[in-house]
């Protein structure tokens, strides 16, 4: 398999937390969909929010052995990967729909951190299995939620 890493105009799919952590932990889950994003020509991207969020999880497995070895998966992974940086103004982009989206009564977190990197990247969808968090973003940032 090649490196998901894009040229100029590429199309490109931003991998959510959920889709990092299954394609250490559960890969049947999302083999599938990785072929054929790979089959299609796009790129896969995250964001350094995701890489946190992953490396977290794989940090704060009790059982040190286990938890060096997901670490280690996920960083083979992620080399292959673009990684999006947050910039201050994906972070104003985000706290202002954040804050939209919280008078409306949504509370989404720091998947809007995450929808507003990808698409100020040229994302031009994410993947993901939190569809609930990212649907209410679809329109607002012209970034298709892919579901698995």
């Amino acid at each position: 398999m090649q490196p998901w890493k894009r040229g100029w105009g590429e199309p490109t799919k931003c991998l959510d937390t959920t889709f990092l952590v299954d394609l250490v932990q559960a890969p049947k889950q999302v083999e599938a969909l990785a072929h054929a994003l790979e089959e299609t020509g796009e790129v896969a991207a995250t964001t350094v929010i995701n890489v946190y969020e992953a490396l977290l999880g794989a940090y704060a497995v009790k059982d040190r052995r286990k938890g060096a070895k997901i670490a280690d998966k996920l960083n083979r992974a992620l080399a292959r990967m673009e990684i999006l940086p947050l910039r201050e103004e994906d972070a104003r982009k985000g706290a202002r729909i954040a804050g939209e989206m919280r008078r409306r009564g949504l509370q989404l977190g720091v998947d809007v951190l995450v929808a507003s990197v990808a698409a100020d990247h040229g994302c031009d969808g994410v993947v993901t299995r939190n569809v609930d968090h990212f649907r209410p973003l679809e329109s607002r940032l012209a970034l298709s939620v892919i579901p698995y």
